[in-house]
C-alpha cells in the first residue's frame, strides 16, 4: 500500500545490507522498494561466497543491482584479515575456474585477496590414502599429536565435510583417540531424534493409526524386543490392518504371533498412555499437552539428571521446537493439536527444518561442521575432508519443493551453475583457516568403485594429475582399528575475565535464588508451561503499558481500548480450570477498571514509559528497562506496576524498601543520569496500594556485591543447586529438578 510504503521509506532513509549475496529476488525488489525516494542504499557481498541457492538466494541480485544503480560507486576490499597468503593464493586459483561469471570480469575489479600482514606462510597440503578409515585416523593422530607436542588446543581445529554423513568416520576416529569434538551439520530442528520423538508422539495423538509412527515410538521410547515388534509390524501390513488396531487386539493373534510377558506389558503401558494424552489432548493446547508428556514420562527429567553437554543440546532442541509451537498458537489463535499436526506436515513435507539451537558454550573440543554451517567462522587449522568426485562437488539433485520457471527470477550465468556453486562453497571452506589448510582424501569410500579425486584439489593446488595414494601397513590398521572408542570428555572454560557479560535484574535475581535455575532458564532455555499468575500479570501489564504510552503522547485512551489489550494478551495456559480462568480474567478486568478511575483522577503524566537502560560495571553490561518515571517537582520518581497480592500500606513500604528490583533501578538510573531518584514506587494493582521507599547511594555496595557475586559465579560456570523449600516451592521446574525439596515435603 502507498501510504505504508511511504511510512518505511521515512523511517529507513538509508539503508546497508550485509551478505547481499545471500539476499533472493523478493529482497532484491522490497529493498529497490525502500530506497526508491532517496536511493540512498549501499550493499556488501562477495559473489565467490554465494551458495545458498538451495534456499532461494538469487546469485545474479548483484548484477541487478548495479543495473538498478548504475552510478553507484563500486569499492572493492581486498586485504583479508584473518588467512595467511598461501591460504588466499590457493583460494584465489581455485575460483578463478568460475570465471567469466564472476563479479571480478563482469565489474572490472580486483578481488585477489592479500593477507593484512605478512607472516609465516604454510603452503595448503593435500594428503591422499587407500581408505576411509585411514583418512580419518591420519586427521584424529595429526590433532592429537599438535595438541600435546605443539601447544595447540582441541578447538582451534576444524573437520571441514560436505555433508552429514562425511563426519561418522572422522567422529570415531576422535573417539577412538578420547579427542572431544562438536558436530555441527546440516541436520535441522525436526531432524534431531529427541525432537522427532516430540513430533512422533503429536501425530501419534492426533492419529494414533499411524502405523510408522507407532512403530517409532514404541520402539525408541518402550523398549520392545525389535524382533517381537518387527513379527507385529509385518503381520498387520500381511493383514491390512494398522498397526495400533493389532495392538488393541493382542489376544487374536496370540497363537500366531509368540510375544514374551515383558512386551505384552509395555504394550499395554503404551495402549494406555496413548490413550490418556488422546483424552488430555481434547481440552488442552498443544504446547501443555507436550510438556506434560515431557514432564510425566520423565523424559525432561532424565536430560537434566545428566548433566552432559549433548543433554543439554538436547534441552535447547525441545526448547526450540516449543517455540515453533508457541510461535504457531500465537499466529493462529488455534492451540489445538490436529491444526498444528497439519501445519507441520506441509512443512516438513515442503524441506523446511528451522536450525537447531547451537550451544554456544567455551568448550575445548574439535569443531566437525559441514562447509555451509561453517560460514562465517574462523579456526587456526582446517581439514577439509572427504574430496572425491561425487562427495565434494555434490551431485547435481532435483529439489525437493520445485520452483515453477514462470517464478524463477534469478539470472543463470553461463557455465555449469551448480558446478559453480559447488566450487564457491570449496573456496568458503578454504578460507575459514587463519592459519593452516590440510586436504584429504581417500580412493575407498565403500562401494564396488574406487573414488576419484576431486576436481577442486587440482583446480587449487599445483599437483601433478596421477598421485599415489599413502599405504599403510596391515598390522597398523589393526592396531588402529583395535581400541576401544571412549566418550570423549568435555571441559568447559571459564569465562575470562576481560569478556564482556550482559545482565539484566532476572539474570541476578534467577542466579541468587538458584544457581541452577538460573542454567534452566537463561542457559538450557529448559521449556516450561507458564504460572497462571504470570500469564495475568503480562496482560495486565500489556494494557497498563498502552495506557501510560498514550497518555505521555497527550492520546486519550479508553477503558474498553484497555480491556481489549488485556484480552489480546491472554494465554489460556496454565489455569486449574476453566472456572479458575474465568474468574481471574474478571479480576484482571476489575482491577483495570479501578486503574484507570485512579490515574484519571489523580492526572499525572508520565515523563517515561518502558524507558530502556543500559550501563558498564567493569566487564559488565547491566540492562533492563523501567515500567514508569515520573517527575515530581522536577524530581524522577521510578515506578513498577505488580499484579501480587498486598494488603497492608505497612507491607507495600517494606517490600519497595527490601526490593532487589527497585534498588537496582535506581542504581541504573544514578549510573545512567548521575542524580538519585527522589524515590522508588512499587504500585500493586490489585489493592492499589503504592509502596515507597528512598535508595541512598549507601545501599549500593551491597548491592554491586550481590551482582559481582552472580558475575563470578557465571564466569567460573557455578551452577551448584542451592535448593530451599521456599525457592522449590516457587521454581517453575518444580516437577523435574533433579535437586528439587517440593517432593520430600508431600
Amino acid at each position: 500500500h502507498p501510504s505504508i510504503l511511504k511510512k518505511y521509506q521515512e523511517n529507513f532513509k538509508y539503508i546497508l545490507v550485509d551478505e547481499f549475496q545471500d539476499t533472493n529476488y523478493s529482497q532484491l525488489m522490497l529493498l529497490k522498494e525502500l530506497a526508491a525516494s532517496h536511493r540512498n542504499i549501499m550493499v556488501v557481498c562477495d559473489d565467490d561466497q554465494a551458495i545458498y541457492r538451495f534456499r532461494g538466494a538469487a546469485f545474479s541480485n548483484i548484477i541487478n543491482f548495479m543495473n538498478f544503480y548504475p552510478l553507484a560507486q563500486k569499492i572493492s576490499i581486498n586485504i583479508n584479515y584473518r588467512s595467511q597468503k598461501a591460504i588466499l593464493d590457493t583460494a584465489y586459483r581455485l575460483i578463478q575456474h568460475n570465471n567469466p561469471d564472476r563479479l571480478e570480469i563482469q565489474a572490472k575489479i580486483d578481488k585477489h585477496l592479500k593477507p593484512a600482514q605478512e607472516g609465516q606462510i604454510t603452503p595448503v597440503k593435500f594428503c591422499y590414502f587407500e581408505h576411509y578409515n585411514q583418512e580419518a585416523d591420519f586427521v584424529s593422530l595429526t590433532i592429537k599429536e599438535r595438541v600435546e607436542k605443539q601447544g595447540y588446543k582441541y578447538r582451534d581445529f576444524a573437520i571441514l565435510v560436505r555433508s552429514n554423513n562425511d563426519a561418522d568416520p572422522f567422529l570415531r576416529a576422535l573417539n577412538i583417540l578420547g579427542i572431544p569434538w562438536r558436530f555441527s551439520g546440516n541436520r535441522g530442528l525436526f531432524q534431531q531424534e529427541e525432537v522427532r520423538l516430540c513430533i512422533t508422539f503429536l501425530k501419534l495423538i492426533a492419529n494414533p493409526f499411524d502405523s510408522l509412527s507407532l512403530y517409532y515410538f514404541i520402539e525408541k521410547l518402550y523398549k520392545i524386543n525389535e524382533i517381537e515388534l518387527l513379527s507385529l509390524t509385518n503381520y498387520a501390513s500381511s493383514k491390512n490392518r494398522s498397526l495400533f488396531s493389532l495392538l488393541k487386539n493382542l489376544e487374536e493373534v496370540k497363537d500366531e504371533i509368540s510375544l514374551s510377558q515383558s512386551s505384552i506389558d509395555k504394550i499395554g503401558e503404551c495402549l494406555k498412555d496413548l490413550e490418556n494424552y488422546i483424552k488430555i489432548a481434547s481440552t488442552e493446547s498443544t504446547g501443555r499437552l507436550l510438556y506434560l508428556w515431557l514432564t510425566e514420562k520423565g523424559i525432561l527429567s532424565s536430560f537434566l539428571r545428566e548433566e552432559t553437554l549433548e543433554a543439554e543440546q538436547k534441552i535447547r532442541n525441545i526448547a526450540k521446537f516449543f517455540e515453533s509451537i508457541r510461535e504457531y498458537e500465537q499466529l493462529t489463535k488455534e492451540p489445538r493439536l490436529h491444526y498444528f499436526v497439519d501445519y507441520l506436515n506441509m512443512i516438513i513435507e515442503g524441506g523446511v527444518s528451522p536450525e537447531i539451537e547451537e550451544a554456544g558454550l567455551d568448550v575445548d573440543a574439535v569443531n566437525i561442521l559441514t562447509v555451509h554451517k561453517a560460514k562465517g567462522l574462523e579456526f587456526r587449522v582446517v581439514f577439509i575432508v572427504g574430496l572425491v568426485e561425487g562427495k565434494f562437488p555434490w551431485p547435481k539433485r532435483s529439489p525437493s519443493l520445485e520452483l515453477p520457471k514462470q517464478l524463477y527470477k534469478d539470472i543463470l550465468p553461463s557455465g555449469d551453475y551448480h558446478i559453480q556453486e559447488e566450487r564457491r562453497l570449496f573456496y568458503v571452506a578454504l578460507t575459514r583457516a587463519r592459519e593452516e589448510v590440510i586436504l584429504t582424501s581417500s580412493q575407498d569410500y565403500g562401494g564396488k568403485r574406487l573414488r576419484k579425486i576431486s576436481r577442486f584439489v587440482y583446480e587449487a593446488l599445483d599437483i601433478p594429475k596421477i598421485i599415489s595414494p599413502l599405504k599403510r601397513q596391515p598390522q597398523e590398521l589393526i592396531k588402529a582399528r583395535g581400541r576401544k572408542e571412549s566418550s570423549p570428555q568435555f571441559i568447559l572454560e571459564k569465562i575470562p575475565p576481560d569478556k564482556v557479560i550482559s545482565l539484566s535484574y532476572y539474570h541476578i535475581d534467577d542466579y541468587l535464588t538458584c544457581p541452577l535455575k538460573y542454567k534452566f532458564v537463561h542457559i538450557l532455555r529448559v521449556p516450561i508451561i507458564q504460572h497462571h499468575s504470570v500469564i495475568y500479570g503480562n496482560a495486565l501489564h500489556q494494557a497498563i503499558q498502552r495506557y501510560n504510552e498514550a497518555k505521555k503522547k497527550g492520546e486519550k485512551t479508553t477503558l474498553e481500548e484497555m480491556i481489549e489489550v488485556f484480552l489480546s494478551s491472554w494465554r489460556s495456559e496454565g489455569f486449574i480450570s476453566r472456572e479458575h480462568e474465568e474468574l481471574r480474567l474478571k479480576e484482571g478486568k476489575d482491577t483495570l477498571r479501578k486503574f484507570y478511575e485512579r490515574q484519571e483522577k489523580e492526572g499525572k503524566i508520565p515523563s517515561e514509559v518502558e524507558k530502556e537502560f543500559r550501563f558498564s560495571l567493569d566487564n559488565l553490561i547491566i540492562r533492563g528497562r523501567w515500567d514508569r518515571i515520573d517527575l515530581e517537582d522536577g524530581k524522577p520518581v521510578i515506578i513498577d506496576f505488580k499484579s501480587s497480592s498486598v494488603t497492608t500500606q505497612e507491607e507495600a513500604d517494606k517490600k519497595a524498601k527490601e526490593s532487589l528490583q527497585m534498588s537496582l533501578y535506581a542504581f541504573s538510573y544514578y549510573q545512567c543520569f548521575g542524580v538519585l531518584p527522589q524515590r522508588v514506587e512499587l504500585h500493586f494493582l490489585e489493592s492499589g496500594l503504592i509502596g515507597r521507599a528512598q535508595k541512598k547511594k549507601e545501599d549500593f555496595p551491597k548491592l554491586i556485591e550481590k551482582i559481582k557475586k552472580v558475575e563470578k559465579g557465571i564466569r567460573e560456570r557455578d551452577f551448584t543447586p542451592q535448593p530451599t523449600y521456599l525457592a522449590c516451592q516457587w521454581c517453575p521446574y518444580n516437577q523435574i529438578c533433579p535437586y528439587t525439596l517440593i517432593n520430600l515435603f508431600k
